[in-house]
């Protein structure tokens, strides 16, 4: 395919196109696959400074040196894709899967429910985090969190047995780790993820505190920006009001703003809007791919050059 592309006629689409999913499409792209990603209309990256998701508002967007660019057909994105960038398309249903035809579909929306991913979209399937089910598209008696080639035990069988209960045929071929751990980034063949916790995950001993939500509905109205240190109560935004009010956004502790939503953002109530590193020193993290992002990319890359091999079979 030229430009490093070695792998031309394993076409992957990757459903998501923030942060996490970011690092999926580098691990993916390094690698010599060409990648298309679907996004919808209007991302809401905390973190967009590392997400090709920007693409769709800005024609281009490029992370750690990998270029994605706003296709707006799919004649378009295939020609993207063989010059050796990355495709990026307003798609939120996955309508262009059955045109395309890729090899491999990846869920990385990271919804922690399923909005449509299935094992007919592609040979393979594979999906990040909780609200899948691993497994052949027959099976009904998966248990969660259980696999061939590695598995995340759950924490107690209650919260196993709910992670099933609304779903006895499985969805996918593999379900990827996310929660941070002991188990993140583990191949899960049979079952589910661990369920979401709703914490997110701690930085030098701050977790729920070092995430800003809105607390009104409106336009998100950005005062700071991604990289800029901040002492707790700085008003980092506002949110304007259909009443004209402008409501602030907080602070809630000292750091480096690590992410934070794009300017103009239409937000509900309670919508995830900032994301602070108590860490003075990390300032350069917040333009690269994630620690977390690395490995669960990797994770993906391991388990298409598996299927690939003949170790992981559908």
């Amino acid at each position: 395919m030229g430009n490093g592309t070695k792998n031309e006629d394993s076409l992957i689409i990757v459903r998501g196109a923030g942060d996490l999913a970011t690092g999926v499409i580098y691990a993916l792209w390094m690698a010599g696959y060409p990648v298309i990603a679907l996004e919808v209309a209007q991302p809401t990256a905390i973190r967009h400074a590392v997400a090709i998701s920007e693409a769709v508002y800005d024609g281009s967007a490029v992370v750690e040196g990998m270029e994605g660019i706003l296709a707006n057909s799919t004649e378009e994105a295939l020609q993207i894709i063989s010059s050796g960038k990355v495709a990026v398309m307003v798609d939120p249903d996955g309508s262009f899967i059955r045109t395309l035809q890729p090899t491999v579909v990846v869920d990385a929306i990271l919804a922690k429910r399923n909005l449509g991913t299935h094992h007919d979209m592609a040979p393979l399937t594979i999906a990040l985090g909780p609200g899948f089910v691993a497994g052949s598209a027959e099976a009904d008696s998966a248990e969660p969190g259980s696999s061939e080639l590695g598995s995340a035990e759950p924490e107690n069988a209650e919260a196993a047995a709910e992670s099933m209960s609304a779903r006895s045929i499985a969805d996918v071929d593999v379900v990827i780790e996310t929660m941070r751990g002991h188990n993140l980034g583990r191949l899960i063949l049979s079952g589910s993820a661990l369920p979401n916790t709703g914490v997110p995950g701690s930085i030098a001993g701050h977790a729920a505190d070092r995430v800003m939500h809105t607390t009104t509905a409106g336009v998100f109205r950005c005062v700071r920006a991604i990289g800029d240190s901040v002492n707790k109560g700085d008003v980092i935004a506002f949110v304007e009001t259909e009443k004209g009010e402008r409501v602030p956004v907080e602070a809630t502790l000292t750091g480096i703003l690590r992410g934070i939503l794009r300017d103009g953002t239409i937000v509900p109530v309670h919508m995830k809007a900032a994301d602070i590193d108590p860490r003075p020193d990390q300032r350069q993290n917040c333009f690269t791919i994630s620690d977390k992002s690395r490995s669960i990319g990797n994770s993906v890359l391991m388990a298409i050059e598996a299927w690939r091999s003949g170790r992981l079979r559908r």
